[in-house]
């Protein structure tokens, strides 16, 4: 047997136990957890901006005064901002001002932290894309206001970078970790809930509601390996005798996502033409390159218009609703359709919605969750009604 076979012998091995484990603490009850009870899973704004501001407010009902927040400065690096954390004031959601017509000012800040004459900025993102010129408006509202006395934080569940769709504007474009700062919730804020968690040792309904919180962030951002399994697990793959081989199976990473993306879109195909629909989609709807990824399910009878999810490069965000599936000659009538949030346009006769679950078709979780079926699932349940409501008229696709 070659060292890549052992190798993923002994990595089966360690996910099969820590699978046990993890069944062992649900069974135990440990697993408990309100956030996800109460669904509130990815709800940047009434759960993680909210909870987030809660902790980092030293007037906060945990009681722990500015504790929280000095971990918070020093975990990510901005001790030297020279922060007079005991007076700051916490807001959420801070309106700055309608958006200008070429959007370079006004918008909301998730989460405002103000002491004295300096500011701390967080953008928070779960699974919602970026909004034109975000960063850059929000960029100009502290240049303008706090001079250089600001660190704008741009927070995601990987750490990734903003799309040139929020932090670009013509030729003028914002530099990370110099105009704005990178924060993850796999990393940083991790390493902040833990210290969180110390610190409220003498406060007990403090410290387990961070602990089911971590928990969450955990679970969102695929870091839910028991520490001792991980830490296994990582030794397996550097030990000097099993580099190669990992190296050898990191190369070939992007292969294997295209693969099992490509394996959703046959298996969702297949449910589609089953039901006596049509299916199709581009290549960039797998391979993730630059460009337009586009899926269409269709009927003859209702073309030029079909059922479509698309994907765009510069949001790196998916959506769906009832678009265009070739050339348009006649426009439908532009009329709302409740299954859509967004407002219809001339591309989008009956609005739209943001696949939030799955916006990003890279991440870890999402993958796992293509192959489990999980994916599979979530689009057949949004595809599925919206056929019923197309083909009994609800959706009337034939008159102009």
């Amino acid at each position: 047997m070659d060292t890549l076979q052992i190798l993923l012998r002994e990595v089966s091995r360690i996910v099969v136990r820590d699978k046990q484990e993890q069944e062992d603490c649900r069974k135990r009850g440990e697993y408990f957890n309100v956030f996800s009870i109460l669904n509130l899973e990815a709800n940047e704004t009434r759960t993680h901006s909210a909870f987030i501001a809660e902790l980092l407010n030293p007037k906060g009902s945990h009681g722990v005064g500015d504790a929280f927040l000095k971990a918070f400065l020093s975990i990510l690096k901005l001790s030297d901002f020279d922060f007079d954390t005991a007076s700051a004031e916490v807001q959420v959601e801070y309106h700055i001002g309608f958006k200008n017509e070429d959007a370079t000012t006004g918008g909301r800040i998730d989460i405002l932290i103000t002491s004295k004459d300096k500011a701390i900025l967080i953008e928070n993102k779960i699974y919602a894309g970026d909004q034109e010129n975000q960063l850059i408006r929000y960029f100009n509202f502290a240049k303008e206001k706090y001079a250089d006395n600001f660190r704008l934080l741009y927070l995601t569940l990987n750490g990734h970078d903003a799309s040139e769709y929020s932090n670009k504007k013509e030729d003028k474009q914002l530099k990370p970790n110099q105009d704005y700062f990178l924060v993850g919730y796999n990393h940083e804020m991790l390493l902040w809930l833990e210290r969180c968690i110390e610190l409220a040792a003498c406060h007990p309904l403090v410290r387990e509601t961070i602990r089911q919180y971590k928990s969450l962030i955990e679970q969102l951002t695929g870091k839910n390996m028991n520490e001792n399994n991980n830490r296994e697990l990582i030794a397996l793959l550097t030990n000097a005798g099993n580099v190669e081989a990992t190296l050898a199976i990191l190369a070939t990473k992007y292969e294997v996502f295209h693969v099992i993306k490509k394996n959703l879109l046959e298996q969702l195909g297949a449910w589609v033409e089953n039901r006596g629909w049509k299916f199709n989609y581009t290549e960039t709807a797998w391979r993730g390159e630059d460009g337009e990824g586009l899926i269409w399910i269709y009927k003859e009878e209702y073309r030029p218009w079909a059922i479509c999810f698309r994907h765009e490069t510069p949001k790196d965000e998916w959506y769906y609703g009832i678009s265009y599936y070739e050339t348009v000659i006649t426009p439908l009538k532009q009329q709302s359709y409740f299954r859509f949030s967004k407002k219809p346009s001339s591309g989008w006769p009956f609005g739209w919605q943001n696949f939030n679950q799955y916006r990003r078709w890279d991440d870890i979780n999402t993958l796992r969750d293509m192959t489990n079926g999980k994916v599979l699932k979530a689009m057949q349940e949004i595809i599925e009604p919206i056929m019923q409501d197309i083909d009994s008229g609800v959706i009337d696709l034939k008159s102009k």
